[in-house]
């Protein structure tokens, strides 16, 4: 997110670890985003960090600054810097659209193939569908492999990273071309004007005629998120369905945004499949808390870790903020499913920047690796206000948070999370109001998911996020999910309705923490006979109380503001819990791994590998953890090694059953157990 870094649909598949994807470099790759040589501050010392990589910059306007001239200067000097430093480098290849230089946007206007804002005025921002974009970052990919294939034969860029800050907001949406492809997706969903017209209210229209819904995003970094004042008509929708329409033309973007990230891979692999490539999804924290901004961007991580073939390591923008790591854990949780490698991008305290503290990185670190990360890359060395570890953290404190990282990877090398449940992410997109004054209406609440995903955290239970579109898609099974938990659910498409109706007639246990199917995705009333689910659990929305006063801070960087909450009182924690479990163990269902009588602050998540099944606890409170219990259950391995803030300890163990009671020590952060290899 920040502005240095510029020169101005199938069901869930099994996991499966692609380690082909990785360079040969035996150190896991944690390191920090790199402005250098555009930011030449304590690059002697970057090697000493202990870094194993750095994600570098190869913005289009350096190296192609007038049609034609191709100059590699920079490129040369960071591969001078990373060859004599020992790391190697995951190049960002700057060249979607919103990086085109000032030369390309010149060229892309003359031919009218600028994206567009709802009143019709020229952005800046080349359409996805430019031909003249196209051949210019055709030609740009193809000069760059033929540069690489000369000065870097040993791979010193080991990865590539086709674009970044990829955003797709209502001031880029409305070029002809993009509106023509609308139409025949339109059609392709309706398959008549006489069926769109029943959707959206209308009166029945030629296709090839349609407009979309003009809708403005209005001082979105300031709204309340919450309320939703974000989004407005800019001109009058000529129809009943509204909220039928928005959702049409955010699942459009939402798909466009997916392929856009995948077309840009494919073409980089095209000019050179020898290096894998790295996505850089924007925005992607938003899905768990900041949907205002999900909708703003169109970015879809899970749509895109889903269809986005060409890329090889999903790379997600997961911020902490504010001490809490919920984004982080839930991006990881929300895009795991489909099997490949995952890096947190931008790691680092977005609202409080690297004032946050060590202990802070070093929690984010941990319960980073703990939902399954591959790789690390924090933000940043050096280049952007309030973000800079170098010079404002002293180099044994960077030193030490990135050897944490590499230790903890190498400690779960070959484990993995291994869920038995999900939570189902209810965003959809909001409706907007028809004026300035009046406010945009979210369909779900955001509250009741934030808060049921954190109650979720507190009991160690290990699960994965599932969209309403995933379920839609047939994304629920009960082989994989012995349970799912629905937080506020007022609006609930039909075909997701159907996908939990299915599961639960697979005999999956639905529980369900709020409103549930009053309405469909497109605002028509669901009656009580339609929405009735055999054997559903229906809890209080203790999601809600969980997440209690929720407000919006934005005190460090160019960062958007976060959302916050206020932590849940112990009371709510235990009775939420307690209903929970009750509820589960109605179910004949016994959680696979339990944290019994240690801090409320320590949460575990289970994970499974080829000798059975592991445990990773992280400490998020200010004091040591002491005492408590670990039990793993369902076919625990023959022995066990424990490390307790990485170092190896013993604990005491026993048999009980069918499962295995761990004695916990003291530790501070982390503490792993892991089968003996």
């Amino acid at each position: 997110m920040n502005a240095s870094r510029t020169p101005s649909a199938s069901r869930l598949v099994p996991l499966v670890l692609l380690t082909a994807c990785l360079p040969a470099a035996a150190d896991p790759p944690v390191g920090f985003i790199w402005h250098y040589p555009f930011v030449d501050v304590g690059t002697d010392l970057v090697a000493d960090s202990g870094v194993a990589m750095m994600m570098a910059r190869a913005p289009w306007a350096v190296i192609e600054p007038e049609e034609g001239r191709f100059e590699f200067d920079a490129l040369e000097r960071q591969l001078s810097v990373a060859r004599e430093g020992g790391f190697v480098l995951a190049l960002i290849l700057e060249c979607n659209p919103f990086c085109a230089p000032p030369w390309l946007r010149e060229r892309v206007a003359e031919a009218g193939e600028i994206t567009r804002g709802t009143g019709g005025h020229p952005s800046g921002i080349p359409s996805t569908r430019s031909p003249v974009f196209l051949d210019a970052q055709e030609r740009l990919l193809q000069a760059l492999a033929e540069f690489l294939a000369r000065a870097d034969p040993q791979h010193t860029i080991a990865w590539y990273v086709p674009g970044i800050e990829w955003w797709f907001p209502p001031e880029y949406r409305y070029a002809e071309a993009e509106v023509a492809e609308f139409r025949q997706w339109l059609t392709t969903r309706y398959g008549s004007p006489e069926a769109l017209a029943a959707a959206w209210g209308t009166e029945p229209t030629e296709l090839s005629l349609v407009q979309p819904p003009f809708i403005d995003g209005v001082d979105l970094w300031n709204a309340d998120g919450m309320e939703r004042r974000a989004y407005v008509l800019s001109r009058p929708f000529a129809g009943s369905g509204l909220v039928a329409a928005a959702r049409d033309w955010h699942r459009y973007w939402s798909e466009l945004a997916a392929s856009e990230v995948d077309a840009l891979a494919r073409r980089t692999a095209r000019v050179d499949p020898s290096r894998p490539r790295v996505s850089f999804l924007t925005l992607t924290w938003a899905h768990l808390a900041e949907w205002d901004y999900a909708q703003w961007s169109a970015v879809d991580p899970a749509l895109t870790a889903r269809t986005a073939n060409h890329v090889d390591i999903i790379g997600m923008q997961l911020p902490v903020a504010g001490g809490d790591t919920q984004r982080i854990t839930g991006g990881l949780d929300l895009a795991r499913k489909y099997g490949k490698p995952l890096w947190v991008l931008d790691l680092l305290d977005f609202a409080d920047g690297v004032k946050a503290g060590p202990m802070t990185m070093e929690r984010a670190t941990h319960a980073a690796v703990q939902h399954g990360a591959s790789g690390l890359v924090y933000c940043c060395w050096n280049g952007a206000e309030d973000f800079n570890f170098h010079p404002d953290w002293p180099l044994d404190e960077i030193r030490g948070m990135i050897t944490s990282g590499q230790r903890a990877l190498e400690l779960v090398d070959g484990l993995r999370p291994a869920p038995r449940a999900a939570i189902v992410d209810p965003f959809l997109p909001a409706t907007p109001g028809v004026g300035p004054a009046t406010r945009a209406s979210a369909p779900n609440r955001v509250d009741s998911f934030i808060g049921w995903y954190r109650l979720l955290e507190y009991g160690s239970h290990t699960v994965d996020v599932v969209t309403l579109d995933e379920v839609a898609d047939g994304g629920l099974d009960a082989e994989r999910y012995d349970w799912v938990l629905l937080p506020d659910c007022a609006a609930i498409g039909r075909q997701a309705l159907e996908g939990l109706r299915r599961y639960a007639e697979e005999d999956g246990t639905l529980i369900s923490g709020g409103r549930f199917a009053v309405s469909d995705d497109a605002g028509r009333h669901t009656p009580p006979t339609a929405r009735s689910i055999g054997g559903m659990v229906s809890l209080p929305d203790y999601g809600r109380r969980a997440a209690r006063r929720t407000w919006r801070r934005g005190d460090a960087g160019d960062t958007p503001p976060m959302t916050m909450w206020d932590p849940p009182s112990i009371g709510v924690v235990e009775q939420a819990l307690r209903r929970l479990e009750r509820a589960l163990a109605n179910a004949g269902l016994e959680p696979p791994l339990s944290v019994i009588g240690a801090p409320p602050e320590v949460r575990g998540v289970r994970l499974e590998g080829p000798s059975g099944p592991a445990a990773y606890l992280v400490n998020h409170g200010d004091q040591s953890a002491q005492g408590g219990k670990l039990i793993l259950r369902e076919g625990p391995a023959r022995s066990y090694e424990a490390y307790a803030d990485l170092i190896p300890v013993s604990v005491s163990w026993r048999r009980r059953g069918g499962a295995i009671e761990f004695d916990l020590p003291a530790f501070r952060t982390s503490f792993i157990l892991r089968p003996t290899p």
